[in-house]
């Protein structure tokens, strides 16, 4: 049991928690715990990065410095030299007997390092941008930039006897054909470097329920209709003797006429995982032995399944529902018995849930279960919330906290079409491809039909501009100094004028140049101009691949229309709550680590850019 006559400091995030949301829940008397906590030090109007992208905000907070200070700018970074774009946090690399090397691009430095210095012990549990696991002084369960065991950030598998053959969606799922011969279906499961396991389903009734009996890995099991298997423990071999081990499920989504099972992304095993997820590595093990299987992916809710409408919103609700008791369980046992000075537990499912159910938030019909989503999520984490608060000794302090806020995304914005017709970028005239997310999995890149040396700016990622610099990118044609001074000028004036064709409403409320917003070490490698889309618009998805279409503005009608990345920072600020009253009425996210280390009795070192908030 933990010493509770200790100083310890407490971090609770929710990925995403929009103040206006939680304005609205506090006023219903929907959040207790938090109205309780809010009687001690908040709700605070909390700032946020540039962009507010959560693996750019999660990394202020953590370093206490802008995107300049740290390194990380979106979700994706592009090479200057092949124009490609690939995944900004991590970078795996071939090691020793071809076992995956894996290095963090995260830099600035990390609070708990100060916290470290002084003899005290942290513990992170799901914060964001954390893989692979830093070794610290105390431990560590990594978060959002974790990989599934294929390398991605989630990759579903979708089977059915629908599909005449196999394909691949644009969010980077698998879809596979089935073929029952006597109500079996012979398959497979694909996992790392291409690497396959014999998977069949065999379809049947169990006690007046239509299901299937799936086996894979040496197990089998019968899932009804509509239900969801336990975890398997599957093992692919990838090099001689080795396999590399991780957890699936499957949900039967039909089984009568046809067969169709849905089968989440493969995460990497808990106990037995091939990529550093912990520290120490036995920790990811003893979670595993106390609590069972768990997610280890980092984007540990399915939201592109159920975007692709691959995953039914039931399905995805009971998923929630087990995913935050399962994470939130880690979380409030670690606070009970562990052995810390420091804890930061973040729980992304506010974010997640908001992404896809925002549209029932502003008005969409319905089941009910679907239309209270987001505010039962929120009632999940005041629930969390009042079992942390009870656990708090005398001397401890708490904060809850998200690293951004969230708003309406109903027109896609293609940043790359609005370059070409305004004169900026050229194309090589090939047919436009699909972008697909899948593409920047390791070992692939997306097919961009860009004619670089004809273009004199582009856009990779959500929201970012690049000048196509001479000297800087392989084919650059635009010079530095005047040149670049106007070009950019141009291309700013023109987005503050860009409207909507359809509501006549204008799209992009701020434009930021580099300097004005970044500064530190990692400056080069900032995009040139940052875009800052008003309510209801974000680079669209084929954007954030370097893609173009047809139209520079698109409807968005699929079930993600809650968005906060390209939004402008400025109307997206995130929440803070303390258990004492800040000093300062207007924090930032850059204070929240000098504040963490103020009352830890630590320095705080002279490059933090934030200030303490007591």
């Amino acid at each position: 049991m933990a010493d509770r006559s200790r100083r310890r400091v407490i971090v609770l995030g929710a990925d995403g928690m929009d103040p206006a949301v939680v304005a609205e829940l506090l006023q219903a008397g929907k959040l207790p715990n938090f109205e309780r906590l809010a009687a001690r030090g908040g709700p605070y109007r909390l700032g946020t990065s540039y962009p507010c992208a959560s693996p750019v905000a999660w990394s202020s907070f953590i370093s206490s410095k802008n995107p300049g200070g740290h390194g990380i700018y979106d979700f994706l970074e592009r090479d200057r030299q092949t124009y490609m774009p690939r995944l900004a946090l991590s970078e795996v690399r071939k090691g020793l007997f071809g076992i995956p090397k894996v290095t963090s691009k995260r830099g600035g430095g990390a609070f708990w390092e100060e916290a470290g210095k002084a003899g005290l012990r942290t513990s992170l549990l799901f914060l964001p941008v954390t893989f692979p696991a830093p070794k610290i002084a105390g431990k560590v369960h990594s978060g959002l930039g974790t990989p599934d065991l294929r390398g991605s950030w989630g990759t579903y598998t979708w089977y059915s006897t629908r599909l005449a053959a196999s394909e691949e969606t644009i969010m980077g799922g698998l879809l596979m054909p089935l073929t029952l011969r006597s109500g079996q279906a012979a398959t497979s499961l694909e996992g790392p470097m291409g690497r396959t396991l014999d998977l069949q389903f065999i379809r049947c009734s169990r006690e007046g329920l239509e299901g299937a009996v799936i086996e894979v890995g040496g197990k089998s099991q019968f899932v009804a209709e509509g239900q969801f298997s336990d975890w398997f423990e599957v093992g692919f071999r990838v090099l001689g003797p080795f396999r590399a081990w991780g957890i699936c499920r499957f949900l039967v989504l039909e089984a009568s006429d046809h067969l169709e099972v849905y089968c989440s992304p493969i995460n990497l095993h808990p106990s037995r995982s091939p990529l550093p997820i912990s520290t120490p590595k036995s920790f990811s093990r003893e979670l595993f032995s106390r609590h069972g299987p768990y997610k280890t992916l980092g984007w540990d809710m399915d939201t592109w399944a159920l975007e692709e409408g691959h995953l039914t919103e039931a399905g995805f609700l009971a998923d929630l529902a087990e995913t935050v008791e399962k994470r939130s369980t880690i979380i409030l046992d670690e606070i009970r018995n562990g052995d810390f000075d420091l804890l930061v537990g973040v729980l992304q499912d506010t974010d997640l849930v908001q992404h896809v159910f925002w549209r029932y938030r502003k008005g969409q019909d319905g089941p009910e279960e679907c239309r209270q989503a987001i505010t039962n999520v929120h009632v999940e984490i005041d629930g969390i919330l009042g079992k942390a608060l009870d656990m708090l000794g005398e001397n401890d302090s708490l904060f809850l906290m998200s690293d951004h806020g969230f708003g309406g995304f109903h027109r896609g914005v293609n940043i790359n079409s609005f370059l070409r017709d305004s004169d900026f970028l050229a194309a090589t005239g090939e047919q436009q491809p699909v972008a697909k997310v899948g593409s920047i999995a390791p070992g692939r890149q997306p097919r961009v039909v860009i004619d670089w040396a004809g273009t004199k700016a582009y856009s990779y990622g959500l929201g970012n501009i690049w000048l196509n610099v001479r000297g800087r990118e392989a084919l650059g044609r635009v010079d530095e100094g005047r040149d670049y001074i106007r070009l950019r000028e141009q291309i700013a004036e023109r987005l503050l004028e860009l409207r909507d064709p359809v509501t006549d409403q204008k799209a992009v409320r701020s434009v930021y140049f580099r300097e004005k917003v970044y500064s530190g070490p990692y400056f080069e490698n900032a995009p040139d101009m940052l875009v800052g889309f008003d309510e209801g618009f974000r680079a669209s998805w084929d954007t954030a691949l370097g893609g173009l279409s047809p139209d520079v503005f698109l409807p968005n009608a699929g079930r993600w229309q809650g968005d906060h990345c390209s939004r402008d920072p400025e109307i997206t600020p995130g929440v803070l709550l303390a258990t004492q009253r800040l000093s300062i009425q207007t924090p930032h996210l850059v204070d929240m680590a000098p504040t963490i280390l103020t009352l830890l009795g630590c320095p705080i070192p002279a490059d933090y850019e934030g200030k303490s908030l007591l």
